[in-house]
């Protein structure tokens, strides 16, 4: 038996529901006796009336070696790979997904808040770094995004419609001319519906439709499906950062055996593929392209 435990503050949904567990000091071994809570992770027990839920501190203890017994087991087990207590291989994970049934894709993971604005994004980020590719970005908003009425923050422009971007000379986006081509016909199509990014989309139908368009290959219209359409089973097998993923979880990294391994993930492989990511933060890379390596 390998042990674990934490105390953790577990949201729970007005049905009991849990909709999520954070540990913030999740720890390895048996629970020492005089072991309590946290006076500060006490303090936010309670009930919130405008998201009508409950939030309680709870003790969790489990057993690494056996398949997780609940939901609060599985966020145990992730917060313990989150601190770099545990790799992938070093406990049971058999059936987390199954557990994780109130789990929300957020701006981290699928779901994008905007299609439009990811497929945008993924394009500006070929072949630069984010921070090139946030500067472009922030240029094509200031340009012909619409003004807020009132700003937000640092936000004073909505991201531009595929209307607006459809609509502009293709030399006049700061970009290189076979990624401004690229852009003008991607927002075009967009924008007279022969590409759809709303939930009822076909997939598999946009993922061939956006790879007829010069400059969008396999990972952009995978990235697309994965993260504007919800896909939950995608797996971008040559992504540097789900390589680095692979290294850091002691498992191969090359692309024949890293799409095996994928394979028992089915059919949830973008959570995996998630967790990856997130796994290389700490050494600066993420997903989606932080040091500039080609994906297209």
């Amino acid at each position: 038996m390998t042990a674990a435990w934490g105390f953790g503050l577990t949201t729970y949904a007005a049905d009991e529901s849990v909709l999520d567990v954070w540990f913030p000091t999740p720890a390895l071994g048996e629970k020492p006796e005089d072991a309590a809570p946290a006076a500060e992770l006490k303090a936010l027990e309670g009930s919130d009336a405008l998201r009508r839920v409950e939030k309680r501190v709870e003790l969790v203890e489990i057993d690494l070696d056996a398949a997780p017994a609940s939901t609060q087991d599985v966020w145990l087990r992730l917060h313990l790979l989150s601190h770099r207590l545990v790799q992938p291989h070093g406990q049971n994970l058999d059936g987390i997904f199954g557990l994780l049934t109130n789990v929300v894709w957020t701006s981290e993971g699928p779901c994008a808040v905007d299609g439009f604005e990811l497929v945008v994004r993924a394009v500006l980020g070929q072949q630069v770094s984010v921070a090139a590719a946030r500067r472009v970005a922030a240029r094509l908003v200031q340009a012909y995004g619409k003004p807020l009425d009132t700003p937000v923050g640092g936000v004073t422009h909505a991201f531009p419609t595929s209307d607006a971007l459809a609509a502009v000379d293709p030399s006049e986006f700061p970009m290189p001319a076979r990624r401004q081509r690229t852009m003008h016909e991607l927002t075009a199509r967009l924008a007279d519906g022969r590409i759809r990014l709303d939930p009822g989309a076909d997939r598999a139908e946009v993922e061939r439709v956006l790879t007829e368009i010069p400059g969008i290959g396999s990972w952009t219209a995978g990235y697309v499906r994965m993260r504007a359409l919800a896909d939950p089973d995608v797996f971008l097998v040559g992504d540097l950062g789900v390589r680095h993923g692979l290294v850091r979880a002691g498992l191969p990294d090359d692309s024949a055996a890293a799409a095996k391994v994928a394979e028992v993930w089915r059919p949830w492989r973008s959570y995996a593929q998630m967790h990856l990511w997130t796994s290389t933060t700490a050494e600066g890379m993420t997903g989606n392209n932080q040091k500039g390596i080609q994906h297209d």
